[in-house]
């Protein structure tokens, strides 16, 4: 997976995107189990990234490559397209357990109310982001994006890389309620010595 999140390709392709070096923020395989599989509910992740890990800018963008067949039924991504132009802030606080909660699969924070969600489905439309092995979708960190449960007896594996501008390194938490508190490396990389650009490979 290393070798993966350094393609040239998807590391070109960031750096074009968001005009800057990059290095990997957060990387994780995502596994949706067949039939029982459940999905995330519509939200955006740089409030989440913003108030947990201290990202300040919305210079992100995260990278799906593909390791199975991604369908509508399978539960595949689903984004609401123009929403990266707007920001709905979550009217709540951070509870001190949320870390243990950030990640599951109903998320609270990131999270617009139910009038903004209508209006927003409404102007712009949602999409399926459906592939097959290999393909890769780009979305920007502040996309409106979400999924629902897999009904089919197949199972769906998607890696997810979020890649950082380098000039927009996180700093500390910005949540008030878990002063010291900090997500886990593999969720937020905080190590300088991975937070430098990345040298592409072939």
């Amino acid at each position: 997976m290393k070798k993966l999140s350094r393609n040239k390709k998807l590391v070109f392709a960031a750096k074009q995107i968001l005009d800057d070096d990059v290095y990997v923020h957060q990387s994780r395989v995502n596994f949706h189990q067949a039939l029982v599989g459940t999905g995330h509910n519509f939200h955006i992740d740089f409030e989440i990234f913003h108030a947990e890990d201290g990202m300040f800018n919305m210079r992100a963008l995260t990278a799906i490559v593909l390791l199975s067949r991604n369908t509508e039924a399978m539960g595949s991504l689903m984004v609401i397209p123009g929403t990266q132009n707007f920001f709905f802030p979550t009217k709540m606080e951070t509870s001190d357990d949320n870390l243990a909660k950030s990640s599951k699969y109903h998320l609270q924070y990131g999270v617009p109310g139910s009038d903004a969600l209508l209006e927003m489905a409404d102007k712009y439309g949602i999409e399926y982001c459906t592939g097959e092995v290999g393909d890769v979708v780009l979305f920007d960190v502040n996309l409106l994006h979400g999924n629902h449960s897999n009904l089919t007896p197949w199972d769906r594996f998607n890696y997810f890389i979020v890649y950082n501008g380098l000039a927009n390194k996180i700093g500390q938490p910005l949540y008030p309620n878990a002063p010291g508190l900090v997500r886990p490396q593999h969720m937020a990389q905080r190590d300088p010595m991975w937070i430098t650009a990345i040298e592409p490979l072939d």
